[in-house]
């Protein structure tokens, strides 16, 4: 064990260092944009709880006493801001608004890049945390940084720096894993300088504050490193109630068309929980020669262990919570982009579906039949539910406490919620599917549609009386085989090819004046497709009818 030691770093720059040069800004500002991006070197071959920062005075940058060495932050002013307020503010702006979705994380998969690109994304899969303890986080990710680490690389005491204070390791969980395998190396040196860990921090320290961490690295993602670890954890977890967080991004340097096909594949891959699956479609893309692409997950190792361990540790279930790329941000630049991915790894108790696609079905005609259509005052009690649902929420950043026994109520569908101010779309979110009640649905989705479509400004609580709300419940999906099936006024469309996905509502053609054709083009829009995308063979087509009703109806 070693001493206590109390450090505080020195500043990253110097007070009356000589401006470089104009070039040597250039260069460096072209270096820095290559690594914030990617996150790796360059290119070598329910109740809905939502985030509310707390108020609490921030740790200094100089920790208490720690036992075990002080990792100091090695891109801190780089990748995510050095100045502990304005770091604060930035962490709790991408998790401002954010909900947790059903089902408590075992493990996490989040982007590494510089926080203007990534952090977005690594936001949905932190605010999944929301409301949640943990014993201990481990850490997992890749090597960029330290040049011969070939092993499994375990930090086993001390402490972890960021700008927010210092993070302690969980010396007794580290030296189990370290004790699991004799291969793996206890050096904190080789971590000095790699960030896929380090960037993970910031908001572990605002999502889960005091929790202490194991930060382990892989120094190469072969076979035998991921079976090695994945029987480490296996052996050592169990009984210990600890969170799995892989850090990850995913293709480096494609096209932005490209990007989006391959990590599409890779995404279905991971969410089919099979680790041999995963590794397949990563050698297939390989192998199609896309342009530019120099891997397509450089946390490939970390992404192993949670499919290898995962179900051994409970997991039976993956969403992919978020998807985006470098190109999507204003900074980004589409020629070359690298992916990010947000994905939850969680328990139900069920088989975890090898397609997280809506089911190729009938329309549920029966299904109305049995349970009937809403009756007048069930609709009435659901618009009311959803505009006090919305108040109290821009009142007071808390959901609606409600409770109801009645069955139609409680029983489970896809809900979007539309709001209009003055005859103008202000707010339109929904769910395809959800396995919470109704009235829950309607809820979220009530709170998504005023708060979170990013074609609008958050609603204000002075415009929502102008407001008129509308609710509409889905039918489960059916594939179209055949576009003459699809009825205008009467189907909604849901278009999905890869990662691009768009839903248009059974109301919205009419409200258009579309007939089928200009229907199609519409949904090929809604989705960023090509405006022919609907007939293409790798694209999928679904129908599906809604009860819609709304207020002053």
């Amino acid at each position: 064990m070693s001493k206590m030691t109390r450090i505080c770093p020195r500043s990253r720059l110097a007070t009356g260092a000589q401006r470089p040069p104009a070039a040597a800004l250039a260069a460096w500002g072209i270096l820095l944009t290559i690594f914030l991006l990617t996150g790796c070197r360059s290119a070598g071959p329910g109740e809905t709880l939502v985030y509310a920062p707390t108020s609490a005075p921030l740790a200094t940058s100089c920790p208490t006493e720690v036992a075990g060495p002080l990792r100091s932050p090695a891109v801190a002013g780089a990748y995510y801001p050095g100045d502990p307020d304005e770091l604060r503010q930035v962490v709790d702006g991408y998790l401002e608004d954010l909900a947790p979705t059903e089902g408590r994380p075992l493990a996490l998969i989040v982007p590494h890049a510089g926080y203007v690109y990534s952090a977005p994304v690594a936001a949905h899969a932190y605010a999944e945390l929301l409301g949640q303890q943990y014993d201990a986080v481990v850490l997992i990710g890749p090597n960029h940084q330290a040049r011969g680490l070939t092993a499994v690389a375990v930090y086993a005491e001390g402490a972890w720096e960021t700008p927010l204070g210092a993070v302690p390791v969980d010396t007794e969980l580290a030296q189990a894993i370290l004790r699991a395998n004799p291969a793996f190396v206890d050096d904190p040196e080789l971590h000095a300088q790699e960030h896929s860990l380090e960037v993970q921090l910031p908001f572990l320290q605002r999502v889960l504050p005091g929790t202490p961490i194991v930060p382990i690295m892989i120094g190469r993602p072969t076979p035998e490193n991921v079976q090695a670890l994945s029987e480490a954890l296996l052996q050592v977890l169990p009984g210990r109630d600890a969170l799995l967080i892989a850090s990850s991004d995913l293709s480096h340097y494609p096209p932005y068309e490209q990007a989006v096909q391959v990590d599409g594949t890779l995404l279905e891959a991971i969410e089919t929980l099979d680790s041999e699956a995963f590794r397949q479609a990563i050698a297939e893309a390989m192998a199609q020669e896309v342009p530019n692409l120099v891997t397509p997950c450089c946390g490939e190792g970390s992404i192993a262990v949670l499919l290898e361990a995962g179900p051994g540790l409970g997991v039976d279930r993956v969403r992919v919570l978020r998807y985006a790329n470098s190109g999507d941000v204003p900074q980004g630049d589409r020629s070359q982009v690298v992916g990010y991915a947000a994905v939850k790894f969680w328990r139900d108790g069920s088989s975890v579906p090898t397609d997280h696609s809506p089911s190729p079905t009938v329309f549920e005609e029966e299904n109305m039949i049995e349970q009937g259509p809403l009756t007048e005052t069930e609709r009435v009690e659901l618009l009311e539910l959803a505009r006090q649902t919305i108040a109290a929420y821009l009142q007071r950043r808390e959901v609606l406490p409600y409770q109801t026994d009645n069955p139609h109520l409680l029983r489970e569908g896809g809900i979007f919620v539309t709001l209009n101010l003055e005859g103008m779309l202000r707010g339109c979110i929904g769910y395809i599917t959800s396995e919470d009640p109704l009235y829950q649905t309607v809820q979220r989705a009530a709170v998504a549609a005023a708060t979170q479509d990013p074609r609008f400004p958050p609603l204000t609580l002075q415009e929502l009386p102008s407001v008129t709300i509308e609710i509409s419940i889905l039918s489960p999906m059916q594939l179209v085989e055949d576009v003459e099936e699809i009825e205008v006024g009467k189907h909604g469309l849901l278009i999905k090819r890869g990662m691009y996905q768009g839903l248009l509502l059974p109301q919205v053609a009419p409200e258009q004046g579309w007939d089928r054709e200009q229907f199609l083009v519409g949904i090929c829009r809604k989705a960023g497709l090509p405006a022919d995308a609907w007939s293409d063979p790798e694209t999928r087509l679904y129908a599906f009818t809604a009860e819609v009703f709304g207020e002053g109806e």
